[in-house]
């Protein structure tokens, strides 16, 4: 009868739990572009599926600004460069238009979400883990390579006001462009 092995030690599932991190972040980019990919070979096979309101009204395609219908992706461009007026003008209805509003200001709060976050990890990564057989490398990144009771804890609790206080700020904005 042979004795009992130890049971493997965290470190190096922590490391295949990286790996695996890496790994679905990269399939997730890739299903991502493939998908992006599929819509714009379908947005030029079959545009009467997207553009069907235009193609029923002709007024409608004079509103609406020009797309080049060469190029993949060449209509990333001229949407990124809408501006409210031209999607009011394009008649698509108020709650499209307002919803759209909501999705701008989510991407705006994202873009100025991120250099938060970089702080925040640079601030982890100078961290000093407390158990460190059970540490991982995407743990240096995290709040977990922050010992108890540190003063690094306080820039985590500063980060999520200014965060918080960000949000109310763009949040009381919008509110004021809906009501006015």
């Amino acid at each position: 009868m042979t004795s009992p092995t130890a049971a493997p030690s965290l470190s190096n599932e922590s490391t295949s739990s990286d790996v695996g991190f890496v790994i679905a972040v990269l399939t997730q980019i890739v299903i991502g572009l493939v998908f992006l990919i599929i819509f714009d070979l379908l947005y030029r096979r079959f545009p009467y599926l997207y553009l069907h309101r235009i193609y029923r009204d002709e007024t409608l395609r004079e509103k609406l600004p020009k797309i080049p219908s060469s190029g993949m992706f060449s209509w990333i461009r001229p949407l990124l460069n809408m501006t409210n007026d031209d999607l009011l003008r394009s008649e698509i209805g108020i709650d499209a238009y307002m919803y759209l509003r909501f999705l701008d200001l989510m991407v705006k709060f994202f873009l100025y979400s991120v250099p938060v976050a970089f702080i925040l990890m640079i601030v982890y990564a100078k961290g000093d883990p407390q158990d460190e057989e059970e540490f991982s490398a995407f743990n240096t990144m995290t709040l977990a390579n922050v010992r108890e009771k540190s003063n690094a804890l306080w820039s985590t609790l500063l980060c999520h006001f200014i965060i918080i206080g960000l949000l109310c700020y763009m949040l009381y904005n919008e509110y004021k462009h809906y009501v006015v």
